[in-house]
């Protein structure tokens, strides 16, 4: 082979993008300033990304892709993408402004993230800041949105705008973005990019290029949806202690549960949100006891107790704790009381151990140290309710100007009528919980109700939203489709094993409605939760990993018919719904952040978490087929399976390779450049290179075992990106933060290594016994 028939060759493109992979990864475990210095300020990396165009230009010319239309704008996106990034790197300008109110300036910091070197560049025309403001979530410093309002002066012209997040304005080329804001004032980022144009038009490509392939009849894809029909695996789609105090623990279950219909209905402000006690009750007390019911109490029943009947509440078995040296400590079998950590001068018994823990960082504190530090939490959260400082419930005049505030009893401020008012309430409502007095609790609620009405009515949930939050609540739904979805997992699993062995059918039917209905379920409680909260159910942590479950059993019903692939996405399923629930995992419905006030919201994520739930059954399905080369003969009979995983896998790389470019678009439109190689931005590039190149394996070494066995170790970039980059390393735009939830997802990590080499030396080990896996 020739030097230039070499080097426009699929092994000079697998070479090339080896060898930008390797950049990537390594930017991604160093510091953001060091990245830009040696990667991608690198003239190596920009060679190679130059060779990698001009690899594929020649490789279009050589075999003459563009006699080929479907692949030949697919190839041709690339080559608009790579250029689109070249003239963005070589012409764009980025600079940023920050401005007090009522000050005007014509001058922009450049940015220049390779090097700490300031430089100020003439605008040609005036901005002034005549107005910044700040909006927060009620009762909160968070903020929910920030705007300014500006004037643009050029010569003799005047123009007034308004800026705000997800809300830029263009003018004279410059796109002018709501970046934030510090102690000065508002922080404006300006762009300039033609780049950005070919960029786009490289995506509108790609696209294009994904539906022809669908329908090329020519198509590898194609040609695998044509043999699963015949075989007959259709693709369809869906759219779609016993004596507590005076009277023992059973009278006080029995006479608590009357007062709980009202009480859980009580409005409550908590981190800028109103919610009723229900949801605030299940917070504290699943954080205390990991469990919403102790000793047959549920959790309101157990906030009822705490707040009625203190004194004898302080020796109730609620504190959960996880280390048996601490147990052993405490002279306890699980559950501590408050008592066991409280001298009789209410002193903190162990304040020495929680000092040593605290002055350890978080990243080396032991176990014992991180569990002395979520007690002496937890102490201070039963504190809190023994004091009642931790219930938000009093709206007062003072709410209007507070940002629609609402306070504890020891926040109110006024005259002493004003302050005795409140503290009355407060006491009627105690004495209320006292003697189970339910049409005293009745009246009361409808007072602080009518309060919270009159001085801050514009943040009152409707009693609709109300009802369904605490339904909710009741279902607790997505914890218990753990076990749904593992039973139905086991169940098909094992039917696919008996169906591929034994040769036996099976009407399956009944499995498909159970299944669907399960699945119908999920949808159903995704948009209770949505409702509830006015947001998409895919803005943080565990709204994403119950996505990411909820699209894994979507992917399964396409692919119904093949038994494997649909005991596959279930297991998947399962296995997501467990992580979500792991106690670092933080299941209680939050704000969004101002970026996430989009529409791109529902279109980016939805699209790569689609694109997960896809690979990761492509995955398992490539484990399932090295199962089956251990049997020989039966491989035959799986040819099935082997189409579904290349058909999940081109599903699954367009979603991501969609999704991912459709984020850049997000991105150019909220911080004003489509690619700024973000961590996360860089381990999606590296998935989807991994991925394409896997693709292309195919099509050069037929192998169906050491395919097999590339789908699965694949998927390991699927996992860095999303747990990898959200937890561990928990940097850059999209992390969801480290903080004690890093040693948990560090060992996570482990385990997922350790068990992907085990896999991969027994699949090693399989192919040396039998060299007949080589020749299928």
């Amino acid at each position: 082979m020739s030097l230039m028939r070499f080097f426009f060759s699929f092994y000079t493109s697998f070479i090339l993008a080896l060898f930008f992979m390797f950049f990537l990864i390594y930017s991604s475990f160093i510091s953001e300033q060091k990245a830009w210095q040696l990667v991608y300020s690198n003239k190596l990396f920009e060679l190679t990304m130059f060779l990698l165009f001009i690899n594929l230009l020649g490789i279009i010319v050589r075999f003459k892709i563009y006699k080929k239309l479907s692949i030949f704008i697919f190839h041709l996106s690339i080559l608009f993408i790579l250029l689109g990034a070249g003239i963005t790197r070589y012409f764009s300008i980025q600079g940023i402004i920050d401005l007090k109110e009522n000050q005007i300036t014509n001058k922009m910091l450049l940015i220049d993230k390779s090097s700490n070197i300031k430089k100020f560049i003439n605008l040609g025309f005036d901005i002034k800041l005549n107005k910044f403001v700040i909006h927060k979530y009620p009762g909160s410093n968070e903020a929910s949105s920030y705007d300014s309002y500006i004037t643009i002066f050029d010569k003799n012209k005047t123009f007034k705008f308004h800026i705000y997040m997800n809300h830029p304005i263009v003018y004279k080329g410059f796109k002018i973005y709501q970046m934030g804001f510090d102690k000065n004032g508002s922080i404006l980022f300006l762009n300039k990019d033609k780049g950005v144009y070919v960029t786009y038009l490289g995506y509108i490509l790609l696209i294009i290029g994904f539906i022809l392939l669908i329908f090329d009849k020519r198509s590898v894809f194609y040609k695998t949806i044509l043999a699963l029909k015949r075989s007959g695996v259709f693709v369809i789609l869906f759219i779609f202690h016993t004596n507590l105090f005076s009277m023992n623990l059973d009278m006080f279950n029995k006479n608590s549960k009357l007062l709980e219909n009202d009480f859980k209905r009580i409005l409550v402000q908590f981190n800028g949100r109103v919610m009723p006690l229900d949801t605030f009750n299940l917070l504290l007390v699943k954080k205390i006891s990991k469990t919403d019911k102790v000793s047959n109490l549920d959790y309101n029943q157990i906030i009822m107790g705490l707040i009625a009947f203190p004194n004898e509440f302080v020796s109730f078995p609620l504190i959960y704790v996880k280390s048996k040296f601490i147990r052993k400590k405490l002279g306890i079998k699980k559950y501590a009381t408050y008592n066991d950590f409280i001298d009789k001068n209410g002193n903190f018994l162990y304040q020495k151990e929680v000092n040593d823990a605290l002055k350890t960082p978080p990243k080396n504190r032991n176990a014992i140290q991180r569990e002395w530090v979520r007690l002496n939490e937890n102490i201070y959260i039963l504190y809190s309710i023994f004091s009642l400082r931790i219930f938000n419930i009093f709206a007062t005049q003072d709410s209007k100007k507070l940002n629609n505030k609402w306070f504890n009893i020891y926040e109110i401020k006024g005259d002493i009528f004003t302050k005795n008012f409140y503290n009355n309430l407060l006491n009627s409502l105690i004495f209320t919980l006292q003697s189970f007095n339910v049409n005293k609790l009745k009246d009361i609620h409808n007072i602080i109700y009518d309060l919270q009405r009159k001085y801050t009515p514009t943040i009152i949930p409707s009693k609709f939203k109300v009802e369904a939050e605490i339904f909710y609540n009741y279902l607790d739904l997505f914890k218990k489709l753990i076990y749904i979805y593992l039973l139905l997992a086991i169940i098909t699993i094992i039917m696919a094993f008996i169906k591929i062995f034994k040769n036996i059918e099976f009407n399956l039917t009944i499995l498909f409605f159970i299944i669907f209905m399960v699945f119908l379920a999920h949808t159903f409680n995704m948009i209770l939760r949505w409702y509830i909260s006015a947001h998409a159910p895919w803005s943080n942590a565990y709204e994403s990993i119950i996505f990411i479950a909820w699209s894994s059993v979507f992917v399964a019903l396409i692919f119904r018919k093949n038994l494997l692939a649909l005991g596959s996405g279930l297991i998947i399923s399962a296995i997501f719904m467990l992580i979500a629930h792991l106690n670092s995992i933080n299941p209680q419905i939050t704000n969004v952040v101002p970026v996430l006030k989009s529409y791109w919201l529902l279109i980016h994520v939805a699209i790569i978490t689609i694109s997960y739930g896809f690979l990761a059954i492509a995955s398992l399905l490539g484990f399932f087929n090295l199962i089956l080369f251990t049997k020989k003969g039966i491989i035959q009979k799986t040819k099935d399976l082997n189409n579904i995983i290349f058909l999940a896998l081109y599903i699954g790389l367009v979603f991501l390779t969609i999704g991912t470019f459709l984020g850049g678009v997000w991105a150019n439109e909220t911080w004003g450049s489509y690619w700024s190689w973000d961590i996360k931005e860089t381990w999606s590039l590296i998935t989807i290179i991994a991925y394409a190149l896997l693709l292309h394996f195919r099509f050069f070494i037929k192998n169906e075992f050491i395919f097999s066995l590339l789908v699965f170790l694949a998927f390991f970039f699927v996992l860095m990106t999303y747990f990898g980059v959200n937890f561990y390393m928990a940097k850059g735009l999209h992390s969801y933060g480290r903080a004690e939830g890093s040693i948990i997802w560090f060992d996570i990590i482990k385990v997922g290594i350790f068990a992907y080499i085990s896999i991969f030396i027994i699949a090693v080990i399989i192919a040396i016994k039998d060299k007949n896996v080589f020749s299928n």
